[in-house]
């Protein structure tokens, strides 16, 4: 398969697999959070993998301490300091 079909099929069919794990999910009793929040961050990892394996442009790969920033913001401002504050 050529690296230009990839571009093209990779995100709709990472789209439709996290929809269904989604819906496999929350409909055999998962609370609704843990299924939304695993396809989201399934899907995204996913999309996060095909970004460094097939880039759309290579301009745009981060630096690995480009990767590390951004986990480190992820990891503290989204999750960390919201549950501190006691908002989620």
């Amino acid at each position: 398969m050529s690296k230009k079909t990839m571009n093209y099929l990779i995100y709709p069919a990472v789209v439709s697999l996290a929809v269904g794990i989604y819906a496999f999910s929350s409909s055999h009793g998962s609370n609704l959070l843990i299924s939304a929040f695993g396809a989201v961050l399934f899907g995204a990892m996913l999309i996060a993998v095909f970004e460094q394996i097939i880039p759309y442009q290579l301009k745009w790969r981060p630096r690995p301490q480009d990767v590390k920033d951004d986990l480190l913001y992820t990891i503290l401002i989204q999750i960390a300091v919201p549950r501190l504050l006691g908002l989620s």
